[in-house]
């Protein structure tokens, strides 16, 4: 399973295109990971912007989300897992 990590600085579309991307390429399913509420917002539109796309190959989109702990240079930190399949 692929995993992206998304930033708050990522652009939804760009997201959208390399989700598009491993679908293409036989993948099943995709894990994403943010941390901070921007980073989520960019996942979630580039989320919708992928299953526009995947509507129109007869797919669709179910996404999984949960927390996960991570480590940043010592300090824990909460942040979102979503998987993604099609």
């Amino acid at each position: 399973m692929e995993i992206l990590k998304v930033a708050s600085k990522s652009e939804a579309k760009s997201v959208a295109n390399a989700l598009l991307a491993i679908f293409q390429k036989g993948e099943q399913e995709i894990e994403m990971h943010m941390i901070g509420a921007g980073a989520v917002n960019e996942s979630v539109k580039a989320v919708i912007i992928a299953r526009g796309a995947l509507v129109t190959q007869g797919r669709d989109i179910k996404i999984t989300p949960s927390f996960m702990d991570i480590e940043i240079d010592g300090v824990k930190k909460t942040g979102i897992r979503m998987k993604v399949s099609a």
